[in-house]
């Protein structure tokens, strides 16, 4: 059964099998390809110069803002609407294209004032080649939020872990052969290329030649506050790079690139899998308060266990991981590291509530959230990075984020069926068993005569059995319960 011929019907998945499917593939699909991406990105590393990826990194920002327009909250009202219809989806469809093709001709004419405001002559060449993934975007937004409202994972993670592999294959290939920033320009375009091919043909969705502005409108009703959201949310949550690279620049844009894309791995690329499948699934249950509770308890020991080990982890043994792996070019990303890792803990746990918000329908919780945001983490970047580097920026997002989060987790409590109970008993096994193997890595370090990648290899190793051990009666629980 294809997707549309599902929604078109408006069933509703079946659960609970289907439920921990769709997690296992979102995790396997994430995993897979991200795991292929990072072996050879290491290596790329190698090759390419921070300035490289920090010029990509500006671009990015900038077209991040552009995306979130370009969806207008439409695959989430998509996700969340109890019935879909066939004009209602094409409608959508011809909306992504107009605006996708709009947003590709304003980023090739505003490309040579992008490269003026940041002193980069090569920005203007790179910005207008890299302005095609509006269509390729456009094209594949409607079919993906169709694999993911029926909890299709396994093959939308399928054409994840293809179109990582074409990316991290293509910047490969190009880089080892002296193409220097256009590798990461080519290496991206190939990569979304090939994903969105892959979603086309699993999705087996064809818009129709018709467009219906009520329907549309309809959808926009509940879309737009969530774009909205997601505008003032990307913003804020760029906002550390637009800052770094108006006020330091390209090179050490690139470190905190680095550093981001280390200690975000338990926030981005543990949390963000199950992210995938939380709103759809938690939708699901928003008439069911009692197995929504349950569901989200699970979803945060689930998220908790995987993520503090990795986030202190890299607290631990980022700077010896970087040091040891990566030329000396990539030094400045050290002093930041740690920072962005502790970071990512906070985040695995925090950005899993803004989906419950909107999963019981009140998007607009979450838009004032970011509102807020938005004012009070650029100024703290530019005053950070000002001031005390990319170093401070780092410190910058712990101290605020650790005071926002407690806010957004009362947003939650008000405004869905989650209890005080439901935050942090999920959470006291996993932090005693990152606390009590973080100990055991620090007595060690300071032991250890080992140098290199035997030094990192021991300390990972005695990370993983410690953690382990020590959670193993806990973790053994929580898997009989879920």
């Amino acid at each position: 059964m294809s997707a549309a011929t599902t929604f078109d019907n408006g069933e509703q998945p079946e659960r609970p099998g289907r439920v921990r499917a769709a997690y296992a593939w979102a995790a396997g699909g994430t995993f897979g390809g991200q795991a292929a991406l990072w072996l050879l990105s290491l290596a790329v590393m190698g090759v390419l110069q921070p300035s490289d990826y920090g010029l990509v990194g500006i671009i990015s920002v900038f077209y991040s803002y552009c995306r979130t327009v370009q969806d207008a909250g439409l695959s989430t009202a998509i996700v969340q609407r109890p019935e879909l219809n066939r004009k209602l989806l094409s409608s959508a469809f011809w909306f992504y294209v107009s605006v996708g093709i709009l947003l590709m001709a304003v980023g090739i004419v505003t490309a040579p004032l992008l490269g003026r405001l940041y002193h980069e002559p090569r920005l203007p060449a790179v910005m207008r080649v890299l302005a095609v993934n509006f269509i390729f975007l456009a094209v594949r937004t409607i079919p993906t939020a169709l694999l993911t409202r029926a909890l299709n994972f396994r093959q939308r993670s399928t054409a994840e872990v293809a179109g990582s592999a074409a990316n991290a294959l293509t910047t490969a290939g190009l880089a080892f052969t002296g193409h220097g920033v256009w590798s990461l320009v080519i290496g991206g375009i190939v990569g979304e290329a090939s994903l969105t091919l892959l979603i086309c043909w699993f999705a087996r969705w064809r818009p129709a030649a018709e467009f219906d502005r009520a329907e549309l409108f309809s959808l926009l009703h509940f879309g737009l506050p969530v774009m909205g959201s997601a505008l003032i949310w990307e913003f804020y949550i760029q906002s550390d790079f637009l800052m770094i690279g108006l006020i330091l620049g390209p090179q050490q844009l690139g470190w905190y690139t680095l550093a981001w894309q280390l200690g975000m791995i338990p926030a981005d690329r543990l949390t963000a899998v199950m992210n995938k499948a939380n709103l759809p699934v938690l939708a699901s249950l928003q008439k069911e308060p009692e197995r929504l509770r349950t569901h989200w308890r699970k979803v945060i020991e689930a998220t908790a266990w995987l993520t503090f080990p990795m986030a202190a982890g890299l607290v631990l043994m980022g700077s010896d991981l970087i040091h040891t792996v990566l030329p000396a070019k990539w030094a400045g990303a050290e002093p930041v590291l740690p920072q962005l890792a502790l970071l990512g803990g906070i985040r695995s746990i925090a950005i899993v509530i803004p989906n419950l918000l909107t999963a019981v329908g009140r998007p607009g919780s979450v838009f004032i959230y970011n509102c807020v945001a938005a004012i009070i983490y650029p100024s703290a970047f530019a005053l950070s990075a000002r001031l005390g580097g990319i170093a401070a920026v780092g410190w910058a997002w712990v101290a605020i984020s650790s005071i926002m989060t407690l806010w957004l987790g009362r947003l939650g409590l008000k405004m869905s069926p989650i209890k005080l109970d439901d935050y942090f008993s999920p959470l006291r096994a996993p932090l005693l068993c990152t606390l009590s193997m973080s100990l055991v890595v620090l007595a060690l370090k300071q032991v250890s005569f080992l140098s290199g990648l035997a030094r990192v290899a021991v300390l990972v190793g005695a990370g993983v059995f410690s953690y382990a051990a020590f959670g193993f009666a806990s973790f053994r629980r929580f898997m009989r319960n879920r």
